[in-house]
């Protein structure tokens, strides 16, 4: 490099590029092109062709190509991270919405001339009561028209199948329809009524164990099983695997009508109230509780008043049930009012509407059997 481009790049003028290279330590910064607040050039050190203003626009059109590409690939990358957590979570909410827990699941498309055709197999478990597998195609004949399911095809256990085509065969129905939404829909309201029968029954038996004790042992006996609640398995975890479903014998236990719909209460004198609770289905597939209760005298203990009572029982019971449950109030009761005085306070303090089946059921039971009457009179005595 020869001394007028050392001086254009370092110095104003020739005198001052001597000074500096002599090292006078007098040279003033003015005479200086160049001062600590500069930052030096891109070019520094780099041989190539063209002036430095060419370099440096190229060294940095090179460096943003670079800086590009990795802001690019950390944008993929956070989206890619955003994206499977959202799906992660809305797969664990599905399957805990749904109970539906898939272990495998194979697709193959076939497109034709004639439209898009996809079989679709689903291997998996129901809320770990019981296995089933689901084949089905989805048709769609253009870009314009809905999907279609066909030749829907859903393998369960046959006593399943018995108990959900009980009693109008509407699981058959579903089938040769391919309705899969409303077989789902009958799978999914099923569940949380297993739960509350079954809950229903326990509370009887540990509030009444005297009454059930009958039951609950031949009942055991006969499904080699310990009658327990019964609570759905509610975690969203997508790992659940074949060896997490229920026993068969306690998944029946608690489907079936014939081991789960009655609860047989009994008292020493023979009297006994025999409570059937079913699962029935709408035509959508919805489920709903039908329950009803039955007493029995023996013939001994039978008299007038007793007989009116029985013949009178079925509606009277069907009456408290709808009133427990209404979404109203019980007419004829006042509403609580918050102006009220403290004791106007207390004198409102009933439950009006809503209580419940099981306050229902607890009532009749105690008035069937005279459990008040028989703890007044151990009381007196």
């Amino acid at each position: 490099m020869d001394d007028d481009a050392l001086t254009s790049l370092l110095t104003a003028s020739s005198v001052a590029l001597g000074k500096l290279i002599a090292g006078d330590a007098q040279v003033e910064s003015s005479w200086l092109v160049l001062n600590a607040e500069l930052i030096p050039s891109k070019s520094v050190g780099v041989e190539g062709t063209g002036s430095a203003s060419q370099i440096d626009r190229r060294m940095g059109e090179s460096l943003e190509e670079q800086l590009g590409e990795k802001r690019h690939a950390t944008s993929v990358n956070a989206f890619l991270r955003d994206r499977q957590s959202r799906l992660t979570s809305l797969v664990e909410g599905l399957v805990k919405f749904s109970m539906l827990h898939i272990e495998s699941l194979e697709q193959t498309d076939v497109s034709g001339q004639v439209g898009r055709r996809r079989s679709i197999k689903i291997d998996g478990n129901f809320a770990r009561l019981f296995a089933l597998k689901i084949q089905l195609h989805v048709v769609e004949e253009d870009a314009t028209s809905s999907p279609q399911i066909q030749d829907l095809q859903v393998d369960i256990p046959d006593w399943l199948r018995t108990t959900l085509d009980t009693p109008h065969n509407l699981y058959t129905k579903l089938i040769s329809r391919n309705d899969l939404p409303a077989i789902l829909l009958m799978f999914r309201t099923m569940v949380p009524l297993l739960s509350l029968r079954r809950n229903l029954f326990t509370s009887l038996m540990e509030s009444y164990t005297d009454l059930a004790r009958d039951h609950v042992r031949a009942w055991e006996h006969t499904h080699s099983t310990d009658f327990t609640p019964f609570h759905p398995h509610t975690s969203s975890s997508t790992h659940n695997t074949r060896k997490q479903i229920l026993d068969p014998s306690t998944s029946k236990s608690l489907i079936h009508p014939t081991a789960a719909s009655t609860f047989t209460l009994k008292n020493k004198s023979s009297a006994s109230l025999t409570f059937h609770f079913d699962i029935r289905w709408n035509r959508f597939g919805h489920a709903y509780p039908d329950i009803t209760a039955t007493p029995s005298i023996p013939p001994s203990s039978s008299t007038p008043t007793s007989t009116a009572f029985l013949q009178s029982f079925h509606d009277e019971f069907a009456h408290l049930l709808k009133t427990s449950i209404a979404q109203n109030p019980i007419i004829g009761l006042p509403d609580k009012d918050n102006d009220d005085d403290d004791d106007d306070d207390e004198a409102h303090e009933v439950e009006v509407g809503r209580w419940g089946v099981s306050a229902a059921v607890h009532a009749t039971i105690r008035a069937f059997f005279r459990i008040d009457e028989d703890e007044a009179e151990s009381e007196d005595e």
